[in-house]
């Protein structure tokens, strides 16, 4: 038996049913009217036919309109005309002649108007995807009052579905201008088409009248496909059976469950082998705000499944770690096989190269296998991309078996590599890198770096100093982001020329003096340069044009010349000046 919120007949909602026996059961009282608000003189006709006796009694009606104690109708359906402004309560009483009785009253305002709300946020028609949030904001005005406070509104949500509804904010919240929660998910696949959010806000005037609006607001509906290969098998959403293929309607942003669970068809047994997403065979999907590509579940005939425990694809290995093998199957039907005996792990390693992979534990058999250390890079240029590759076989009686396999990828440590000047190069591990570089390597590896002379653009360059305070030559251990910089020197042969003292001490000279100067020059080891790398040249340098021409050139340790005749032009403005080139081995010149 139901009936609704009013308990007027034929409505529904859910009711107690107590047993009364033969005893007289009271009448049930209900007022309807046409007006219940308006300005003086202000006529209301009432209506209480809706009134009821559960024992078929006939019913009379007493009504007192105007809150004096005396009755002044007893009609069914009377009207009265309040002449003075107020608030009434009209009464209506209802007899059975039995003895039982019912009494229900209705609010009467003459002369108040009802306030009238409006909700400015959200608006009618916004839509929503689960875990937005909306701002309640809203105002409401009155003829009596004017506009009223914030104190004078209050709240509340409905999450409907068909026919009914569950609060989402309890009514009577009071506030204004403030956030509610994060939208909901539908409460189910079926509801959401019929499901919506109801924001409702109530105004109360200074005596107590209160007028309710509504706007409601629409869930953002996504479709998603799901399907199967061979088509027809079942897969379960959220707890829901489903047979593909088939569509699933709900809202964006819904998070939900897939998995595909073993099943028969045609008198075979089949197992899920993967879903189109990538995705475990149980796992966790959220409705994007388009709709999706389809959902795709490969099965095939069922057959034992390992399952890797240790390592997972998302842990990351170190230089000297070692690798916990744990894992377990389950049987063509899905039975667990306690056996570990029948469990078979392999781990290899790849370079990062895209070669064959290297065998880093061998077949075996067993259960809580720990493998050797982990070992150096084989390669720093690839070490980043370098991964280890566990596998785990199982095979059961009737010599059926499958393997799944999981990837293990380092823990990579950045070291920024650069020098002063940039652009020279740097020996790691025996290779010649050039800077600025970035090598990406594995946490804990230890390596040699090494800082070398060289020419670069011609000029020629020897170690100083490194950032860190180490030698040139260091051995460096990876275990946080760092950066290290070279500091480099010029190196090139120091010509001196002897005997500048005395020019330096008698700057001027007279056409025709002699000067007789000698030479040396050590390389960047500081080994002695030979006289025949010795190139000493003689030239007129004229100040006026920056120009020069040259007078003699000539090799060997000893130089000698005689203060040459000027030409007229030359006279005022020019002066001698005497170079000595040094050469080494490697052809690095310095003047």
């Amino acid at each position: 038996m139901t009936r609704g919120d009013t308990g007027l007949k034929g409505s529904s909602g859910l009711f107690r049913i107590a047993h009364t026996g033969s005893n007289n059961r009271n009448p049930k009282a209900f007022i309807e009217a046409d007006n219940t608000v308006g300005f003086a003189p202000l006529t209301v006709s009432f209506d209480g036919t809706q009134s009821y006796d559960p024992d078929g009694d006939r019913i009379t009606y007493e009504w007192d309109f105007d809150d004096d104690g005396r009755v002044d109708s007893t009609e069914a359906k009377p009207s009265f005309t309040f002449t003075e402004a107020g608030t009434f309560s009209a009464k209506l009483v209802v007899k059975d002649g039995k003895g039982g009785s019912a009494k229900t009253t209705i609010r009467i305002d003459a002369d108040n108007t009802p306030p009238r709300p409006t909700i400015i946020s959200p608006r009618n028609g916004d839509t929503f995807a689960v875990g937005d949030v909306f701002r309640l904001v809203g105002e409401a005005f009155d003829g009596e009052d004017g506009k009223l406070d914030d104190s004078a509104l209050t709240w509340e949500v409905r999450q409907h579905h068909n026919t009914h509804y569950h609060p989402f904010l309890d009514p009577g919240t009071a506030g204004n201008n403030f956030d509610l929660w994060p939208a909901p998910e539908p409460e189910d696949f079926d509801a959401s088409l019929t499901s919506y959010l109801a924001i409702r806000l109530t105004a109360t005037d200074s005596k107590g009248l209160s007028t309710t609006t509504e706007v409601i607001v629409q869930p953002k509906v996504v479709e998603i496909d799901f399907d199967t290969v061979p088509s027809g098998m079942e897969i379960v959403v959220n707890g829901d059976e489903f047979i593909t293929p088939t569509t699933i309607t709900t809202w964006e942003n819904h998070k939900f469950d897939i998995e595909a669970p073993v099943q028969e068809m045609n008198g075979v047994n089949y197992r899920l082998e993967s879903w189109s997403d990538g995705g475990d065979e149980r796992h966790t999907i959220i409705a994007p705000a388009t709709k999706p590509k389809k959902f795709i579940g490969e099965f095939d005939v069922a057959k034992p499944k390992p399952v890797i425990f240790s390592p997972k694809a998302s842990d990351t290995f170190s230089v000297g770690d070692v690798f916990q093998l744990t894992g377990s199957a389950t049987d063509e039907d899905g039975n667990p096989i306690d056996d570990d005996s029948t469990l078979k792990w392999e781990v290899k390693f790849n370079d990062g190269n895209h070669m064959e992979h290297h065998d880093f534990l061998d077949e075996t058999s067993g259960n809580n296998i720990v493998t050797d250390p982990v070992h150096m890079p084989e390669d720093i240029a690839t070490a980043a991309t370098a991964y280890f590759e566990v596998f785990l076989t199982m095979t059961d009686s009737s010599g059926l078996s499958r393997t799944s396999s999981v990837i293990v990828r380092p823990k990579l440590v950045a070291l920024d590599l650069d020098t002063v000047p940039s652009g020279l190069e740097l020996t790691v591990d025996g290779i010649d890198i050039q800077t600025p570089t970035t090598i990406s390597t594995w946490y804990n590896h230890r390596f040699n770096i090494r800082a070398k002379g060289q020419t670069f653009g011609g000029t020629a360059y020897k170690w100083a100093s490194w950032s860190n305070g180490e030698k040139r030559s260091q051995r460096y251990m990876a275990q946080t982001d760092d950066k290290l910089v070279a500091e480099f020197k010029m190196a090139m042969p120091v010509p001196v020329i002897a005997g500048v003292k005395d020019i330096q001490e008698s700057p001027e000279f007279t056409v025709g003096d002699e000067f007789r100067l000698s030479g040396s020059a050590s390389d960047i080891q500081g080994d002695t340069i030979s006289a025949g790398a010795l190139s000493w040249e003689l030239r007129m340098y004229n100040r006026a044009d920056d120009t020069y021409r040259t007078i003699t050139t000539q090799k060997g340790r000893d130089f000698a010349f005689v203060a040459p005749e000027p030409s007229f032009e030359e006279a005022a403005t020019s002066h001698l000046e005497v170079l000595l080139t040094a050469t080494d081995p490697d052809g690095i010149t310095g003047t």
